[in-house]
């Protein structure tokens, strides 16, 4: 069963699922505290807090910029909205099918700046759509 949420693993600090790559592999993003805590809990493949177990063969830090694809990117996200607004009148029809990655639905033209915004801080489900769209 694929992890859809973690942050119940750590009281007081943020650790989401950022990418389900496949169905043994996810990505997580937060802060280096809660990150630190959950490699901590798999490697050890013991119970976390919520008496969920959790386990991993391997756990590997990602040399990244950000919380990507996390609730700290909200401030960012707030900050991109309203920059979002203020060329979003510019933009045309979209010249190839896009597919938004946190619903792998089709995006058109009016649903393209909603999508933008919430790949900031919803998980990329590329495994979830691959199984369920084909």
């Amino acid at each position: 069963m694929l992890i859809s949420s973690c942050s119940f693993f750590i009281s007081g600090t943020i650790v989401d699922v950022a990418n389900i790559n496949s169905a043994s592999q996810v990505v997580l993003s937060g802060s280096i505290e809660g990150l630190s805590h959950v490699a901590k809990i798999a490697k050890e493949k013991r119970w976390g807090e919520d008496g969920g177990a959790i386990a991993a063969k391997r756990c590997t830090e990602l040399n990244v910029s950000g919380a990507f694809h996390s609730r700290l990117m909200s401030p960012a996200m707030e900050e991109f909205s309203e920059a979002l607004l203020s060329i979003a009148p510019s933009f045309g029809d979209l010249y190839v099918p896009l597919v938004a990655n946190v619903t792998g639905d089709l995006v058109d033209r009016k649903g393209l700046e909603e999508a933008m915004r919430a790949q900031m801080l919803a998980p990329v489900r590329c495994f979830t759509f691959t199984c369920l769209r084909v």
